[in-house]
């Protein structure tokens, strides 16, 4: 069991039934004492929250209560990390080095991982693989 630092792909299916879901279970159940969550990350994860309603997938109900639940495990059982100056222009850095097939968001989460010299937790292979590449442990169930 260790510290993990988790993005949105990982961290959402824990709320919100998805393909991911019995992984990210798993991976909370097996391999996490403490997880990790940026500012960033919660971000994210509200941003796909409203994806879904938008989508159809959830109701209003729905998501009042996800927002809570999300907002409750935040404050209680994660530890929640703030975004540095320094993380963006790392992100950028990462960014600039175009044999990885990196988005914005995702260099973001890589380089506040390398910061908190924790394993990163995602479920989006793209990802993983750079994470990998730049030298983050990827973690997974």
């Amino acid at each position: 069991m260790t510290n993990v630092y988790f993005d949105a792909s990982a961290l959402l299916p824990l709320f919100f039934e998805d393909e991911f879901s019995d992984r990210a279970k798993r991976l909370m159940a097996q391999q996490v004492d403490l997880a990790h969550v940026s500012d960033w990350t919660i971000t994210e994860a509200f941003s796909a929250i409203g994806r879904a309603v938008r989508m159809k997938l959830i109701d209003r109900q729905r998501l009042d209560d996800l927002c809570s639940t999300l907002d409750a495990w935040a404050a209680s059982v994660a530890r929640r990390v703030e975004i540095d100056p320094s993380d963006i222009r790392h992100a950028e850095s990462a960014l600039r080095r175009f044999e990885f097939n990196l988005r914005t968001p995702d260099a973001l989460h890589i380089v506040v991982a390398r910061r908190l010299g924790l394993p990163l937790a995602t479920f989006d292979r793209n990802m993983a693989e750079s994470a990998r590449r730049l030298g983050i442990q990827v973690i997974d169930a």
